[in-house]
């Protein structure tokens, strides 16, 4: 980016926002995996105790699977975190070009907020906290259910 090649900086801030998108479908199919896997394992464990004599290796399993599926999805995340930045460094550079202003939404959000309230409550959460909190919370369960298990 050069502040001087409109056209060249256009481009290369096209191919960074198709990055970022791309970004948003990998991070969702990771956390319905995380959730499907957890569902499995949760019915695994509730399975009758003559089923499951030693429920240890499952509950260590899903530990780290849990611990996996954090380091995955936030991975996403950092990525899209990293896309997002040049993005804004790039709209930076062309302030009255409104090609370079695309993910510029607080005009948008600020009327969602008054005419569908219950929209921007729903939506209030940053996503980041649940694509991340989630798997933490899974896990310390998981380690719970381990550390009575011994």
């Amino acid at each position: 980016m050069n502040g001087f090649d409109n056209q060249h900086d256009h481009e290369s801030y096209r191919q960074l926002l198709q990055c970022w998108q791309a970004e948003n479908n990998i991070k969702t199919i990771k956390f319905q995996f995380l959730l499907l896997s957890n569902a499995i394992l949760v019915g695994i464990a509730s399975l009758n105790n003559d089923i499951i004599r030693n429920p240890v290796w499952l509950y260590s399993i899903a530990s780290l699977l849990s611990l996996a599926w954090l380091f995955s999805i936030g991975r996403t995340l950092l990525f899209q975190k990293a896309w997002q930045i040049r993005l804004r460094q790039m709209a930076e550079a062309y302030p009255d070009d409104q090609r370079f202003h695309v993910l510029g939404n607080s005009q948008a959000l600020a009327l969602i907020k008054t005419k569908y309230r219950w929209l921007a409550l729903c939506g209030a959460l940053p996503s980041r906290l649940y694509l991340l909190g989630l798997p933490v919370i899974l896990l310390l369960g998981w380690l719970t259910a381990l550390l009575n298990s011994l």
